[in-house]
């Protein structure tokens, strides 16, 4: 079982999404955006496998303008070099990629330029994956889009288009149920027409269904469409954000309910893809939490989990970081985790934040700017804690002084 997420990691500085408007369109800064996206997205590979990450999602925004028609660079041979380093830790370390197209991605729209912009943009994604790896197992995932007030004609227009399809793109399609469209149901009835393989996700389940789901029946129903050469069934697994519209994803993956979750699917051998706010953080968590059920948890990890939360747990109570500490060694890591996941109830007192966020500037100011550091002062006289965590990841980031951003209070804001 493989563990990911999506996109971008909060605990690194580096990032896959450098772009630029259209107006501002050169081809050198096209060159330097790809350039230096590519070279970033090997660094986060190497960071999810030093951290035991094998599945990832990689930005549609990783080439600007990639389905653009003013993009006419051959960029799979001029980076080819690039192409190739990031196969090499793909292939060496067996990590699962893939690519989700946007929203504007429709092929069952009634617009003609829509679908033909549809298309233009999974041959995009295709390509950009054939230039990594010919792994058939990294997927596109799509949803199938509008229901245009007729269901059935909509699914007839998804039909005759994906029968269009290159061959490149039907191999690495893949069709996700969404939360208001089409269910579970609707995609075995598509899958019968196509043998695309389903992606099952658990909160759009519940968000159409208006009910908990049946995490068994749905993977049992769905296996079948995925074969060797498609990989393992991958999922994509949420939590529902408390107080937020339904649909919403929560902040982090609450334990307790993942161990729930882990139960009914204890029979499936599949890939995981957390959609969760804090990205990576969870990844790390739930790879723990495995680690420690599968008895090869080690105190490397222990030491990591306890300072990424020691000052969450230390701008709500001292005392807090003590008890986490004696749960972390006495009681072990899935422990632990619960226990961090209960003191998100707890509010943080501005006073022990406001002195742990000094103690960040304290260690942070040697590598800043004049103005940053003036900026920061003018922040900490106003106590805006918020405001605060805000600029000290913006500047850590663009000072890459990721050991300040893998502490996870500074992200919960």
């Amino acid at each position: 079982m493989n563990i990911g997420y999506a996109c971008t990691p909060l605990k690194i500085h580096n990032k896959t999404t450098r772009t630029f408007t259209l107006k501002n369109y050169t081809e050198e800064n096209l060159i330097k955006c790809i350039k230096d996206n590519l070279e970033d997205l090997y660094e986060i590979l190497k960071y999810n496998v030093s951290n035991d990450i094998f599945m990832f999602r990689i930005s549609s925004d990783i080439i600007p303008f990639g389905s653009h028609e003013i993009n006419k660079l051959d960029w799979p041979n001029m980076f080819k070099e690039d192409f190739k380093n990031i196969n090499d830790i793909i292939t060496k370390n067996s990590i699962r990629i893939s690519m989700h197209p946007g929203q504007y991605t429709v092929l069952n729209s009634k617009n003609i330029s829509t679908v033909e912009k549809s298309i233009n943009d999974l041959e995009y994604h295709a390509k950009f994956l054939d230039s990594i790896s010919g792994d058939k197992s990294n997927k596109i995932i799509l949803h199938i889009g509008g229901v245009y007030d007729n269901k059935k004609e909509s699914i007839d227009r998804f039909l005759n288009v994906y029968n269009s399809l290159s061959k490149n793109v039907k191999d690495r399609l893949v069709i996700e149920n969404d939360e208001k469209n089409y269910s579970i149901e609707d995609l075995l009835n598509i899958n019968e027409h196509t043998s695309i393989p389903i992606i099952y996700d658990n909160l759009h389940y519940f968000c159409y269904e208006g009910i908990d789901t049946d995490s068994f029946k749905i993977l049992n129903s769905i296996k079948n469409t995925w074969t060797k050469e498609d990989g393992k069934i991958k999922v994509h697994y949420s939590q529902q954000a408390s107080n937020k519209r339904i649909g919403s994803h929560s902040n982090t993956i609450f334990v307790n309910t993942f161990l729930e979750y882990l139960k009914s699917i204890k029979d499936f051998d599949i890939d995981i893809m957390l959609e969760v706010k804090d990205k990576d953080f969870s990844s790390t968590k739930i790879v723990n939490v495995l680690k420690e059920l599968n008895n090869n948890l080690n105190e490397s990890n222990k030491l990591s989990a306890l300072k990424t939360y020691e000052f969450y747990l230390k701008e709500r109570d001292i005392e807090l970081y003590k008890k986490g500490e004696y749960i972390l060694y006495e009681k072990g890591m899935i422990e632990f985790y619960k226990f961090i996941d209960r003191c998100s109830s707890i509010n943080i007192n501005e006073d022990l934040s406001l002195n742990a966020l000094k103690e960040f500037y304290l260690f942070t100011k040697n590598f800043l700017s004049k103005s940053e550091i003036t900026h920061l002062n003018k922040l900490f006289k106003t106590n805006d804690i918020s405001k605060i965590k805000e600029y000290i990841i913006k500047i850590s980031r663009r000072n890459k002084l990721d050991d300040n951003l893998k502490n996870y209070f500074l992200h919960n804001i």
